[in-house]
């Protein structure tokens, strides 16, 4: 259970990440 947990997490923050450079992307 707690592997799983911390991918989810992971996964979360990658997305975050993601989702931010592309904002950023998008706003230049």
């Amino acid at each position: 259970m707690s592997a799983v947990k911390g991918n989810k997490t992971e996964a979360s923050r990658e997305l975050g990440i993601g989702l931010k450079t592309l904002y950023r992307k998008l706003k230049l």
